[in-house]
């Protein structure tokens, strides 16, 4: 943070454009590291890089390469330019929708050379022209590509919508451009706004919340999730393929697991269907894994587990124990209490009570690890006081990375209208754990995400 910061605008461009040179050269050296080319972006098929966890390194210069493209974008063009693109991009989340319940990416997968729009607006029953339309906003976004006039194909952005890909991208991409985020959306301003709605962050009060209610609906996200049917499941998947989007296993790299002696115990709390911990097990089978989440869920988890890693059911070093974590304790006594991405679909008064129930049954040595984003401020100042272990971005790029973190703040806002929740900074976890007779000890960065670790007063 204490380099130099040029001294004209002329200056920090240039600048700019030598953190993407680098950012890109390290990119490419990643691919290199594989023997691999860098891919064609229209390729009709997937590279093999493209289903593999992206390295820290990797992470680290897409980071920084996002971050320089979008700051010179905005330092270059005129403001209108920029701000009136800004207000047009909720187009391409519903255009990426339409397209997933269309059946495109499938249907094109029958026609790598390409299908014309007339019989592929036979196939959707929607008119050719404006599946036209549809298909070149997602094209002019590198999202399928038009190899001759009217004739589409997919490529490598595309194939992520095919239904059932391992990686379940496509389930986070449908959840993310659906119907409940349009809704919560739609109704932000009068939410924020409502007397009753605005003031507080009870989970009752998400915007999401504010437009069911015209429905007739009300209570929570989780609580209306559990009214339709199917979806338990499907939401399961769609998690997983956001952590898979975002790398977000590079945590058996960065924390120490393997150094863990045999028999070292983990409780997954509000673990889903256990799609972080079952790579955990495969990874460090001397660990004993335990899940807990409310009773549906650990049904569909033990299907899961079953399905798809039943050695480790087999052999007894996983078991499920249904919890409500606000109502009660979790298994005691384990070494590690692990909670990915669950703080930030509450308020204070339920992450404490959380938090609260888990250090009851801590023990000498237990340790606690939040994975959860750390939402920082965005001010120089804040950016110089953020914890050692925490990346920083280099200068000129903006404090926090510009777009190269915009995740961090979408997922924010994501909280927000869905579950009237937010992300912490890290001086909010430590302030509400203290609260709850929990220290913290260290933050492991892993380039989008934070473990960060509590270990019991």
């Amino acid at each position: 943070m204490g380099a130099h910061i040029p001294s004209t605008g002329k200056a920090q461009v240039r600048a700019l454009l030598g953190l993407l040179n680098t950012a890109a050269e390290e990119a490419i050296a990643e691919y290199d590291k594989k023997g691999l080319d860098v891919p064609f972006i229209d390729n009709g098929y997937a590279h093999p890089m493209d289903g593999r966890l992206p390295s820290l390194n990797f992470k680290h210069a897409i980071r920084t390469l996002e971050g320089a493209c979008g700051q010179i974008c905005a330092t270059l063009a005129q403001p209108s330019h920029t701000m009136v693109n800004y207000s047009m991009s909720a187009f391409v989340p519903a255009s990426i929708n339409a397209a997933i319940k269309a059946g495109i990416a499938e249907r094109l997968s029958k026609h790598p050379n390409g299908l014309h729009v007339n019989d592929l607006a036979k196939e959707t029953s929607i008119h050719p022209q404006k599946l036209g339309t549809l298909m070149r906003l997602l094209v002019t976004n590198h999202c399928f590509r038009e190899v001759s006039s009217n004739v589409f194909a997919n490529n490598r952005l595309s194939l992520t919508m095919l239904p059932n890909n391992a990686n379940k991208v496509c389930d986070i991409l449908e959840l993310k451009s659906g119907e409940m985020h349009r809704k919560a959306t739609m109704w932000l301003y009068e939410a924020l706004t409502d007397p009753d709605f605005g003031p507080t962050y009870n989970a009752t009060r998400s915007p999401l919340m504010y437009a069911l209610g015209k429905e007739g609906y009300s209570g929570t996200l989780y609580e209306y999730l559990n009214t339709q049917p199917g979806v338990v499941e499907s939401f399961a998947n769609a998690m997983a393929g956001y952590r898979s989007a975002t790398g977000h296993l590079n945590l058996l790299n960065v924390f120490p697991w393997g150094t863990l002696p045999p028999n070292t115990s983990v409780c997954d709390l509000g673990s889903g269907n256990g799609n972080i911990s079952i790579e955990i097990s495969k990874h460090f089978p001397q660990l004993k894994i335990t899940l807990q989440d409310l009773p549906e869920t650990i049904r569909e988890a033990q299907k899961f587990w079953q399905t798809e890693y039943s050695e480790a059911v087999n052999e007894g070093r996983v078991t499920f124990t249904p919890l409500d974590f606000f109502k009660e304790s979790p298994v005691p006594g384990q070494d590690i209490y692990y909670l990915s991405q669950i703080f930030h679909n509450w308020g204070d008064e339920h992450s404490l009570a959380l938090l609260r129930n888990i250090r009851r049954v801590m023990i000498p040595g237990s340790r606690m690890l939040i994975d959860d984003y750390l939402a920082v401020h965005l001010d120089p100042a804040s950016i110089e006081k953020q914890h050692a272990s925490m990346s920083r971005a280099p200068r000129p790029l903006s404090p926090g990375f510009g777009h190269g973190q915009i995740r961090t703040y979408t997922q924010d806002f994501c909280m927000l209208i869905m579950c009237n929740a937010r992300e912490r900074s890290l001086e909010d976890f430590v302030e509400l754990c203290a609260a709850a007779d929990l220290k913290f000890v260290r933050v492991w960065d892993l380039a989008e995400t934070c473990l960060t670790e509590f270990i019991a007063v």
